[in-house]
């Protein structure tokens, strides 16, 4: 096939590709660039999660006729020179695309006036080309207003998420801009509701609050570190603090969100000896840094950096986090987790010590919705013990079986609550819990309540982002029901994995999925954790009833629960 040069205007489409996956991503290309323009004040429109219409206006310093034109022209820039610019970059936006890629799937208005013009400029633009020109009054400073976002481009609007999907990515978007550039009075209404104001005295706590929800603003300490090579301030939270991923972690260089292994690294490494497995500290973290140690070109989208002395800004992250930590220790947290308030009715734990029931019947020590309780064992499995407290190991037929107790008990929770949709067994609180959530999760959550309230949550919204939660599953009522809604709401919201499978409606797909992901989440959270000691009934009681699932072998999440060592390898392995 002969080499040819590509047209202007697919040339343009394949640039947008690379820097505007979806409407968040032309905010933040937007309002980036108002802040290099110096505004204080940038307000966001967005209708039906920005696939109508985007909209975002600054006080910033405006641009003259011909500056306008020159910004929707490709590569066009006022903030790089001279190739040495590259590599000392100030500023948010620089790589002179985002302007022409968002024109190119779009349908563009541009009015922008100079606060020393006394007339402004608008232009009309239909996928990249100008299509009217002329002089209007304006207030000082630019308006924006993208409609038909990817109009041109099907496939790619194709792949955009739910409008509580988009919207929460927006409004997150604006609240870590707000985390880094706390001088700025930003506001965002969505569908014409205000879902956002942060205005320009707000300190990081409530910008944090806005992110993450008020609960866990209150349980942050302050960083705060100067070293020649770098300075480091913001937020830490305590261990109590964590959560099962790692979205509720930031980091701004130089005033740019960023993602960086190294730094990650650091903030974790701080963390040795307070966390459990699988449980992530929240943070948001902001470093100046001289920008001729920072490549801020190594991704299309300006998301992710590389340090030139990546070794050193380690340490100073990981001393400055310890700092912040001083006195926190794991007995700490443990004693915070024990002193929970005890909101829930009086009920046994998930596994406590099995007495024999007065009435004669078997004993269970899984927490399982009524109608779903196992029929009597019909193993063929004879347990043998448990290993490391990781492992229960069976004797079959003619192989000796290792089982993951976690991934078991995941499967033997799922399968009930996917039997008993609506008829879940709910554990009704004592006194209400009320939960505070960010923007984005609050718009997660939004989406879910109909299923929770299906598998045992009872859970109501109130003003903004809060959220009162009366009953919780019975799988889950030992546990702080806080917590456990947060990171339900962070696994899906992050997109946990599901196994396969085959629905019997394919119409009914993208809802079977979202129940299976919700009911992934709430069985991991409730199921035995590694290192629970099981009796020896204990034991035997989760082989019986995993043999009685419909797939015994794969846990929820599609990791499989069973590994099988046949008899003729451990005779090979002893020479028999």
């Amino acid at each position: 096939m002969p080499i040819r040069i590509l047209d202007e205007a697919l040339a343009n489409k394949i640039a947008a590709g690379e820097v505007i996956e979806r409407p968040a991503s032309v905010v933040k290309e937007l309002v980036e660039n108002a802040i290099d323009a110096g505004a204080t004040e940038i307000a966001v429109v967005t209708e039906e999660a920005g696939r109508k219409l985007i909209a975002v206006t600054d006080n910033g310093s405006g641009m003259t006729r011909e500056d306008a034109v020159l910004s929707l022209q490709r590569h066009a820039t006022s903030k790089i020179a001279v190739t040495e610019d590259l590599f000392n970059i100030h500023t948010l936006g620089f790589r002179g695309e985002a302007l022409p890629s968002i024109a190119a799937v779009s349908h563009l208005r541009l009015v922008t006036r100079p606060h020393d013009a006394p007339e402004g400029t608008e232009l009309l633009v239909r996928g990249g080309t100008i299509v009217d020109l002329r002089e209007i009054g304006c207030p000082p400073g630019t308006s924006l207003e993208v409609r038909q976002l990817f109009y041109n481009t099907p496939a790619r609007l194709k792949f955009l998420k739910s409008d509580q999907t988009e919207n929460g990515h927006v409004a997150d978007l604006l609240n870590a801009i707000a985390l880094c550039h706390h001088t700025l009075d930003i506001r965002l209404m969505q569908n014409g509701r205000e879902t956002l104001a942060r205005p320009s005295s707000a300190q990081m706590r409530a910008a944090v609050a806005g992110w993450l929800g008020r609960q866990t603003a209150d349980a942050m300490l302050p960083v705060a570190l100067e070293t020649p090579a770098v300075t480091v301030d913001g937020l830490v939270g305590k261990p109590e603090a964590a959560r099962g991923n790692r979205a509720g972690q930031l980091f701004f260089v130089n005033g740019r969100r960023i993602v960086n292994r190294t730094l990650t690294h650091a903030l974790e490494y701080a963390f040795a000896g307070l966390l459990t497995p699988g449980r992530y500290p929240v943070a948001a973290l902001r470093l100046t840094v001289d920008p001729t140690q920072v490549d801020v070109n190594v991704h299309p989208a300006k998301a992710e950096v590389r340090f030139t002395r990546e070794s050193e800004l380690h340490a100073v992250i990981g001393r400055a986090v310890k700092t912040a930590l001083a006195g926190v220790s794991m007995l700490q947290e443990l004693a915070l987790g024990q002193a929970a308030p005890a909101v829930f009715v009086a009920r046994p734990a998930v596994l406590p010590h099995l007495d024999a029931p007065a009435n004669g019947a078997q004993p269970t020590f899984l927490t399982a919705p009524p109608a779903a309780v196992a029929p009597p064992p019909t193993t063929g499995l004879r347990a043998v013990g448990q290993f490391h407290g990781v492992y229960l190991v069976a004797e079959g037929r003619d192989a000796l079986l290792v089982i993951n107790q976690h991934r078991a008990h995941e499967r033997v929770i799922f399968e009930g609550l996917m039997r008993n949709f609506r008829r879940v067994d709910a554990q009704r609180l004592v006194l209400p819990a009320t939960v505070h959530l960010g923007h984005r999760e609050a718009a997660v959550l939004d989406a879910l309540l109909d299923d929770l309230l299906g598998f045992g949550f009872d859970v109501e919204p109130m003003s903004g982002q809060s959220y009162l939660v009366r009953a919780v599953p019975g799988v889950l009522a030992t546990q702080n029901p806080e917590a456990v809604l947060r990171d339900i709401v962070a696994d899906l919201d992050a997109g946990i994995q599901i196994a396969a499978f085959t629905p019997d409606d394919p119409a009914q797909r993208a809802v079977e999925e979202g129940r299976r992901r919700l009911l992934a989440s709430i069985a991991c959270k409730a199921a035995i954790k590694a290192g629970k000691l099981l009796a020896p009934e204990e034991q035997r009681e989760l082989l019986d009833r995993l043999q009685q699932t419909a797939q015994p072998t794969t846990c929820p999440h599609g990791g499989p629960i069973i590994m099988t060592i046949s008899q003729y390898e451990l005779d090979r392995k002893f020479i028999r």
